[in-house]
């Protein structure tokens, strides 16, 4: 007895096939997916840092103009005093007054220019570091897939083989 292997074993190689094929789209679409997940998340927080920066850094001129128009008042009240010596005890009161906010001012100005410079820093090393994070994890997964993929195109290209040697060893069969 001669055993024949039927269309059967030919469409299920066909059907094993053809199912590689869709998995190895469907993994490449939903890696593709994912960089664009990745990428969107990252540019939205590039959005973010950028508006925290942008405040820091209105806040930083809103104190430089105060600060500037505290130097200006002083350099008047001085200017005043100079002119009214009659009344050295107001123009004297009125000076510290001005000095004090001033010394105000600029601690509040270089503590906060400490802050921004400190904030900057932080948002660039955390930055840096998701990114290099998702850089080595995006790498991670498309080697991975990658193999998986070559895998896949591997054991495709051994079923065909197979399917074709069956197609040869049938029509031998058939023609004898």
């Amino acid at each position: 007895t001669v055993y024949m292997p039927g269309d059967e074993d030919g469409e299920s190689s066909k059907l094993k096939i053809q199912q590689l094929e869709t998995m190895i789209v469907e993994q490449r679409k939903f890696a593709n997916e994912r960089i664009a997940t990745l990428l969107e998340d990252r540019r939205i927080r590039d959005a973010d840092e950028a508006l925290i920066r942008e405040a820091a850094d209105k806040k930083v001129v809103e104190l430089e103009d105060r600060l500037k128009r505290t130097e200006e008042l002083l350099q008047q009240s001085t200017k005043d005093y100079i002119l009214l010596r009659t009344t050295p005890y107001i123009i004297h009161e009125q000076q510290q007054l001005l000095n004090a906010e001033l010394e105000s001012l600029s601690g509040e100005r270089e503590s906060l220019d400490g802050k921004v410079r400190h904030a900057r820093k932080d948002a660039k090393k955390r930055a840096e570091a998701e990114v290099e994070s998702y850089i080595a994890n995006l790498r991670d997964q498309l080697q991975r897939r990658s193999a998986t993929a070559t895998q896949y195109e591997r054991r495709i290209s051994e079923l065909e083989s197979q399917n074709a040697n069956y197609k040869k060893k049938h029509r031998e069969i058939e023609t004898r």
